[in-house]
This record gives C-alpha cells, structure tokens and sequence, in this order.
C-alpha cells in the first residue's frame, strides 16, 4: 500500500497534479475531473475488459451490471441462427490493465483529498472492521448470490476520528490513558512541504519508547 501511495505521489508531483497535505474537500472543478476519470477507468474500461457493461436508465429509474454481449457478423451473415449475439469474452490481459489503472486513479483521488499520509491506517481500518462481519459460530453470512454480509458482530471502521487525529477511537482513549499515567510520548518530525508528522509513543519506565506506535497524525 505504501509503496503504491508514493508511485502515485511521483506521479501527481512530476505531473503537478493536486496532493492536499491533510483531508479536505478540494474543488468542485476537481471533483469533477476525478469522477470522469474513475467512470473511465472503472466502467468503460474494467467492467468491459471483464465481459461486461453498466446499463442505466434514468427515465425508470433503474441500473444494472450485466454481461456484455456482441452482435456476430459472420453467423448473420450465413444465416445459421436466429441468435446472432454472443456473450462477450472476458480479457485477462485487459483486466490487469484496468485494475492497475483504476487503483492508481482511485489512490490519485484520495491524494487529492488530502488523505495520502493517513489512507494506510483508512485502509487497516476497513480492513478490520470487515473481518467483524462473521456470525458467532465465526463463519461467513452470505447471500444467494455470494455477497458477504454483516454478521451480528460487525463494527463499523471508525473513519471520522482517524481523517480528524489520526487514530481510531479506541487508540485515542489509550493515547488518553498513557496520558493521564505520565507514559505518554510525543515526537514530532518535519516531512517538508508544511507536513509534520506527530507519533505518540507509550514511555517506559525506564524512559526508552516502546517500539510499539501508539498512534500518529499528519498535520
């Protein structure tokens, strides 16, 4: 993850393409741009590289994925068939294309909105929390159509406190609770560009860090 981050981060600087030091809303002009770019990459070039395409019809109100399929020429031509259309076959090649190239643009969105330093601790996050979705026997809750659903045990990722301080709320109440004993450390280091980057540490007794990072926040 970190590694892809600072392709993108190359990118976006050689390119001059927008790289906000800390979570914010950027312009609606940008805004735009980026959701062009993902419909691109995601719609009109994935979901085809897959054997597929996205219908919409907005006078019923309705949208769907579904299997792209391509008129054949030549079985019209002889007449063999009544069924001229085939299904379209899936593209490997092209897929791996797409989802490097819809994952570079969708990391590129997220610098843009100021979330580049912090979107590994976003993406553990979300990860945890999806792995709360198991039922109480710890197996996976399904649907017809093999969707993951939330189990009982869910716990939804706490977004809001890490784009504010960069720590999920359990961490804040044990950076709090180092804090009120007198363990608690803080270092602050100079990234450039006006970042600074803040880590907070549990203090031993002997006045030597823990190796273990309580939590951290880009400024």
């Amino acid at each position: 993850m970190k590694k892809a981050i600072e392709d993108v981060e190359e990118f976006h600087r050689v390119y001059g393409v927008p790289d906000l030091n800390y979570p914010q809303i950027p312009s609606k002009e940008r805004i735009l741009l980026r959701a062009e770019i993902i419909i691109e990459e995601v719609v009109r070039e994935l979901l085809p590289a897959m054997g597929c395409e996205y219908r919409l019809d907005e006078d019923r109100g309705w949208d769907d994925v579904q299997i792209k399929r391509k008129f054949n020429h030549k079985r019209a031509m002889e007449g063999r068939s009544a069924n001229n259309w085939d299904d379209a076959e899936p593209d490997l090649v092209e897929i791996a294309d797409a989802l490097a190239d819809s994952i570079y643009v969708l990391l590129g969105t997220a610098l843009e909105f100021g979330m580049g330093d912090i979107f590994p601790r976003i993406w553990n996050e979300v990860h945890r929390s999806n792995m709360s979705k198991l039922d109480n026997e710890g197996k996976p809750v399904m649907r017809e159509d093999g969707k993951i659903l939330k189990g009982p045990n869910f716990s939804p990722p706490d977004i809001e406190n890490l784009l504010e301080y960069g720590m999920t709320q359990p961490q804040i109440d044990h950076a709090r609770s180092l804090l009120d004993q007198g363990k608690l450390k803080i270092t602050m280091k100079h990234l450039g560009d006006n970042k600074i980057k803040v880590n907070f540490f549990e203090k031993k007794d002997d006045e030597k860090t823990d190796k273990n990072d309580v939590g951290q926040k880009p400024v």
